[in-house]
Order: structure tokens, then C-alpha cells, then sequence
């Protein structure tokens, strides 16, 4: 299963069996309002992750409550769709 919120990490501390689970990595990006200001200008904002969020998935990453970051490989728009994978990778 994949995981976005401090509800599920907390969920998913109190089950009984241990069951396997992911996050998006895009919770894990910094939030800029809590960073140092070097950080904050090169920071990434997501104003739908809460502090607490980021730093109960980092936990429950770091932990070994969650196994994986999960890396969607999704065009983003009809352009990218026409792009042959080696041609859309980074340079």
C-alpha cells in the first residue's frame, strides 16, 4: 500500500502483522516554510503535506515501517507521451 498521511503511518504502527508499504516521493519532499533559507529558495512547495506528514513518513521510512519510495513514471503532459524513453531522460 502506499502512504500520504501521518494517519496511516500511525495505522499502520498499531497493526498486529507488519504489511508492506510505500511512499510517493513527493511527501518526502522538504517543506520550505520549516527549512533554512538557503534551502527555502530551492525548496519544493506542496501546501497539501503538513509538517507533521513529512516528518511521520521520514520516521516510518527511516524505521522500516515503510519499505519503498514509489516512483511513478507518468507523461505529463501529450508531448512528453511522444517521447521515446531514452530521449526523455535526463541529460
Amino acid at each position: 500500500m502506499n502512504l500520504s498521511t501521518a494517519a496511516a503511518v500511525d495505522v499502520l504502527n498499531r497493526a498486529e502483522h507488519r504489511l508492506k508499504a510505500s511512499v510517493c516521493w513527493w511527501h518526502l519532499l522538504v517543506v520550505a516554510a520549516t527549512s533554512p533559507a538557503p534551502i527555502q529558495a530551492a525548496a519544493c512547495v506542496h501546501p497539501w503535506v503538513e509538517l507533521r506528514t513529512e516528518q511521520s513518513l521520514r520516521a516510518a521510512l527511516k524505521s522500516g515501517v515503510i519499505q519503498a519510495v514509489a516512483v511513478h513514471a507518468i507523461p505529463l503532459d501529450d508531448e512528453d507521451m511522444l517521447l521515446r524513453l531514452i530521449s526523455a531522460l535526463p541529460a
